[in-house]
């Protein structure tokens, strides 16, 4: 998987950007919150992306941090919800405010994006209040708006070793309340392999 590129943007729309890699153009989907933090033509852009694998297509993604790109994994492991509708999401709301928005049940703000109707809107309530993590903050948020996220590194580990995406954030949000705050990420994987005890 492509975990991040850096490179020079070289095109840049509200619904995607080029960067140029070592002479390779890479053409990612953003949502419009990562658009407004990228910079201006010909100059360098750092992104955590997303390669999502269809049968006919490789799309892929990019996000200014790492709290965005493991939102949309979240996101598109919702029954219902495809890469264009949670870029649409994330387009909307920055993943604090769409914590909010689900820790208050609010359905009316979910409507608000669009093609999200309301039993998705009642879906998405349902299945993120599941994986959300202590005081209604995201457990794969949990890094720096911008860098490291110990608990998404967690994740994805889990994913490698045949974890689907929602058995893998269960695991690693039991084994964050076993081993505490400050668990690295081989704490959280040793964590939850044992069990989360």
């Amino acid at each position: 998987m492509i975990d991040r590129i850096r490179g020079v943007l070289v095109f840049k729309s509200p619904t995607g950007i080029v960067v140029e890699v070592g002479g390779i153009g890479l053409a990612l989907s953003v949502p419009l919150t990562t658009f407004d933090k990228l910079g201006r033509i010909g100059e360098e852009a750092a992104l955590a992306t997303y390669l999502y694998v269809r049968e006919d297509a490789l799309e892929l993604f990019g996000f200014f941090s790492t709290a965005e790109r493991d939102l949309f994994r979240t996101l598109i492991g919702v029954q219902g919800v495809g890469p264009k509708m949670a870029l649409a999401i994330l387009s909307r709301f920055t993943p604090e405010a769409l914590t909010q928005v689900i820790a208050e049940s609010d359905l009316r703000r979910l409507q608000s994006v669009h093609g999200v109707g309301r039993k998705t809107a009642e879906r998405l309530l349902i299945e993120l209040k599941d994986r959300l993590g202590g005081k209604g903050a995201p457990v794969l948020a949990a890094g720096a708006a911008g860098g490291y996220s110990a608990i998404g590194e967690a994740v994805r580990a889990l994913e490698t070793l045949g974890f689907t995406i929602q058995q893998a954030e269960e695991a690693i949000r039991r084994a964050k309340a076993a081993a505490g705050e400050q668990a690295t990420v081989e704490d959280l994987i040793k964590t939850a392999l044992k069990g989360g005890s």
